[in-house]
């Protein structure tokens, strides 16, 4: 028998018997998932701790219970009004899932076009993800992503 679950694959002898089968996949399966994160709440918890990495350049204009927003230290122009710091992230948390607004893939959309499959079908509208898990992929994909963020406002001066 042939298993594939994802990227690994590997094979039972046919002779085993079909409980043990099943149990081994089931364990198999566990341990590949062993880091992903299945509810809002820890999704939520996932950003405070990668928005705190991202300081001293950025800081938290708004940190509830249920809304953390993320925005730079320095005054500048958004737009056509002065504001204390340039809006950079935000993690929202709903009953269903944890809301992710990344304001740097709308203002720089060029440089997050090689995005995963599995983010692009979290993509609502330009710049809204919304989650219901994270795997491990997916966790290190969106790290990724708010340094390369960091990194083009920096650039841009923006913060």
């Amino acid at each position: 028998m042939l298993i594939r679950v994802k990227w690994y694959t590997f094979t039972l002898p046919s002779n085993l018997h079909l409980t043990l089968q099943t149990r081994l996949f089931a364990a198999f399966n566990t341990i590949i998932n062993w880091n992903m994160i299945e509810t809002p709440n820890a999704i939520f918890e996932f950003f405070e701790a990668s928005f705190t990495s991202l300081s001293p350049a950025l800081r938290f204009k708004q940190k509830t219970s249920k809304v953390i927003e993320l925005a730079g230290t320095k005054p500048t122009m958004q737009g056509k009004q002065q504001v204390d710091g340039y809006y950079f992230a935000s993690a929202m948390l709903k009953p269903q899932d944890c809301r992710f607004y990344f304001f740097p893939i709308y203002t720089h959309p060029t440089e997050f076009l090689d995005l995963s499959d599995d983010l692009k079908k979290l993509l609502k509208g330009k710049s809204c993800f919304h989650l219901k898990k994270l795997s491990p992929a997916l966790q290190e994909e969106i790290k990724n992503m708010l340094i390369n963020g960091v990194h083009l406002y920096q650039q841009a001066k923006l913060i």
